[in-house]
């Protein structure tokens, strides 16, 4: 751990910390961290941030929130949150829970989150209705949060919300998954083991099986078939993913791979990343490692522990050119390393190398 003065964590490591806390949704030890981090610096926008998600009260959120915007009026997080906080004000309540894939503030008696329309409690009567209800956007950016914690055999909690993340979206082999992990676990609360079996049984059952499977849903437990083969294009094209956040590298990669004859799919962060692999299942990624919301590395982890994905050639682009990173590139799951700038017909060549 990164020591500051006198041997105390410093303050990066402290909201480090607090975040961590935050996405295996332990609020309240995350906000003894966040609070020590805005003691040592105040000015902390993102501090402020993660402090007003910890809170259950609608006074602290408000006053977290409105520190956090006056620091950062234009970050896209804060403006969430503060929709959030608003669209929460117009609905009735007892006492506030937080949701665990948006951390909208909710009713804690509430079954479904109101802001992102995902159900946050499995028993009997939200399992004929919660397939595909989710919001995918918030639901793949929490994934993507549960996913970095990296340690989830040791969180039940983990575990549970990464597998109803994936009944919301209507993967139901990804559900399955997490929840048979989760049975295995020999600590953790009896509450979510017993709504783990529900699912389990739910998500086996003749009921779901026999079910018209959502285009969303996951084939492989549905036609008893390997869901890894590419989808092809009815043009004949091959598709390739660009994850890239600066829109004019982008634009000019996609210009070098349409004059090539490829079909480009494009995405500007991780978590729109992972949305438009869902949707499309390309023939190749080229994925930045520097990206907003979700970094390259942890949606290169991602492809490749998933069956349905992990067969998808991975190019990482990078402008990282240190001795160090062309090592963790070349030692990663990716098939090739190329580092920004690079040439037109070197990008092709690795392209067609591939594909």
């Amino acid at each position: 751990m990164e020591q500051g003065r006198n041997n105390q964590p410093s303050h990066d490591t402290l909201l480090m910390q607090g975040i961590y806390l935050c996405i295996t949704l332990s609020f309240n030890r995350a906000r003894k961290v966040l609070n020590q981090v805005l003691r040592l610096d105040p000015n902390d926008a993102l501090g402020w941030l993660w402090l007003s998600r910890t809170f259950d009260t609608t006074k602290n959120i408000k006053l977290a929130l409105a520190q956090a915007h006056k620091l950062n009026p234009e970050y896209p997080q804060i403006k969430d949150d503060k929709e959030k906080y608003e669209s929460f004000l117009k609905t009735s309540f007892d006492k506030i829970c937080r949701c665990p894939f948006c951390y909208a503030p909710i009713d804690s008696t509430a079954n479904k989150c109101h802001y992102c329309k995902s159900y946050i409690v499995i028993n009997p009567t939200t399992l004929s209705t919660i397939c595909g209800e989710g919001h995918r956007h918030e639901l793949l950016r929490s994934i993507g949060r549960f996913y970095s914690v990296k340690l989830t055999d040791k969180y039940d909690t983990v575990n549970y919300y990464s597998g109803l993340a994936y009944l919301n979206i209507g993967d139901l082999s990804s559900a399955l998954d997490y929840f048979k992990r989760l049975l295995l676990s020999t600590q953790g609360k009896d509450y979510y083991k017993m709504a783990a079996k529900l699912a389990i049984d739910f998500i086996e059952s003749d009921r779901i099986l026999t079910s018209k499977p959502d285009e969303e849903t996951s084939l492989a437990d549905i036609d008893g078939r390997e869901n890894n083969s590419v989808v092809p294009d009815e043009s004949g094209q091959k598709k390739v993913l660009i994850v890239e956040d600066s829109r004019m590298i982008r634009g000019i990669i996609s210009k070098t791979l349409k004059e090539n004859g490829f079909k480009v799919i494009e995405a500007e962060d991780g978590i729109e990343a992972l949305e438009k692999l869902h949707e499309n299942q390309p023939d190749l990624v080229l994925l930045d490692i520097v990206l907003p919301k979700l970094d390259g590395y942890h949606i290169l982890s991602i492809i490749k522990d998933k069956p349905r994905y992990k067969k998808i050639p991975v190019i990482i682009l990078t402008s990282r050119d240190s001795f160090k990173d062309k090592i963790k590139g070349h030692l990663s799951a990716a098939q090739s390393y190329l580092t920004k700038p690079f040439k037109s017909q070197e990008l092709i060549k690795e392209v067609n190398k591939f594909i």
